[in-house]
């Protein structure tokens, strides 16, 4: 079987959250034989100089990466900068669709699409095969804060708007994150066809020498065993940013020099605040050591849409974890089983709860493990997928 994976920029090796969901749905129909390849309309800007404007990176047996250059795709892309949303990406796929992609879809028997902005551009190349809209968020939900903006931000608001709709109306199929989104699929599309593939993580996936990479990582921080350390992980995406805000302020009013926070990601780049307790490291090539220091971890999620994969990697490393309740929408956990849920304001007397009980840091951080393990691996939500895609055709 072919399968043709549709995204607006490289993904592999995942980094992001998002990234980590388009190379793990794919995780069956690799292993499964399947011929997979992902179309990235976009690639290197260097490729310019080179004149190398088609790159292929073989990840895996049949399993590969197209990353294409186009000067108006390329172009196109330029408004997510500024936290715009890719909007202008399937118009401007439209407009001059590659003979690389009209190849791909001609050969494909499934075709995902990641996202609502290139499912309208890639149907009108579409002759025969199935059609996937797989959403990350609903994205009206995820953009909202556009429309109390300027003229430019509510113009790009409708457009959202606009590319959802479509995305729905092109569809075979519509792929979503959570029975949430699905509701809000229904409710706003009640002609849709919609399957749930939730987040996960790489369930085990995990280095072996964690007591060595613990104290090394908490020497380097200067944070001794008798301290918490507390791990905050965001990339560079508003609501993190938010989040990351929210962190600093939730940790000024916590008084007790043997509980640390570290904040790790791309986040902390748009963050100017400095707190007594709060080191910011920013990007780091490898997060699993610091997942393997921390003794719990902070998700003071506000806003945002579909649901946090973050979440699912602290699970699968037996951390303990505190959310909002927000942070937690879609997700099947239970306050103090898998979980810590609690308002902002109460977040200080939460982490200082965990920071004294050891046995109730034990027991969430184990039932968090064995919850990924159950329900979020993506070994197993995209083998259930691949198999109800292939009984619904």
């Amino acid at each position: 079987m072919n399968i043709l994976q549709v995204v607006p920029n490289r993904v592999h090796p995942p980094n992001t959250g998002g990234d980590h969901r388009k190379h793990g749905l794919m995780t069956a129909f690799v292993s499964s034989k399947d011929d997979v390849t992902r179309y990235c309309q976009g690639g290197d800007p260097r490729n310019y100089f080179s004149g190398k404007f088609l790159s292929s990176i073989e990840i895996e047996g049949s399993y590969r990466e197209l990353r294409v250059n186009h000067p108006l795709h390329d172009l196109a892309s330029l408004p997510v900068l500024f936290d715009f949303p890719y909007v202008l990406l399937g118009p401007a796929l439209e407009l001059t669709p590659t003979k690389t992609l009209h190849q791909l879809v001609d050969d494909a028997d499934i075709v995902f699409v990641e996202g609502p902005w290139q499912v309208s551009a890639v149907d009108s190349i579409l002759d025969d095969g199935l059609l996937v809209y797989s959403s990350h968020n609903y994205e009206p939900e995820r953009f909202s804060a556009l429309s109390s903006g300027s003229p430019l931000h509510q113009l790009f608001y409708r457009w959202v708007k606009k590319s959802e709709r479509k995305a729905v109306d092109h569809a075979d199929l519509v792929v979503c994150t959570s029975e949430r989104d699905k509701d809000i699929y229904s409710r706003e599309f009640s002609e849709a066809e919609i399957l749930i593939a939730p987040n996960g993580t790489y369930a085990n996936n995990s280095p072996t020498d964690s007591a060595t990479n613990r104290q090394s990582i908490r020497n380097q921080h200067d944070i001794g065993e008798d301290t918490s350390l507390v791990l905050f992980v965001g990339s560079k995406h508003t609501p993190n940013i938010e989040a990351l805000k929210f962190l600093h302020d939730i940790a000024a009013e916590v008084n007790d020099e043997s509980i640390q926070f570290l904040a790790v990601g791309t986040a902390c780049e748009e963050v100017d605040k400095e707190t007594h307790n709060v080191e910011q490291v920013g990007f780091v090539k490898e997060i699993e050591p610091y997942f393997q220091a921390a003794d719990f971890a902070v998700h003071p999620m506000k806003s945002g849409g579909g649901t946090n994969v973050k979440l699912f990697d602290y699970f699968n490393w037996e951390l303990p974890v505190i959310s909002t309740p927000f942070g937690v929408r879609g997700l099947d956990v239970s306050d103090g089983e898998e979980i810590i849920i609690s308002e902002l304001s109460e977040f200080q007397s939460s982490i200082q709860r965990l920071h004294q009980d050891d046995e109730l840091k034990k027991s969430i951080g184990e039932s968090a493990q064995e919850i990924v393990k159950n329900k979020y691996d993506w070994s197993q939500i995209s083998a259930e997928l691949r198999q109800t895609i292939l009984d619904w055709v």
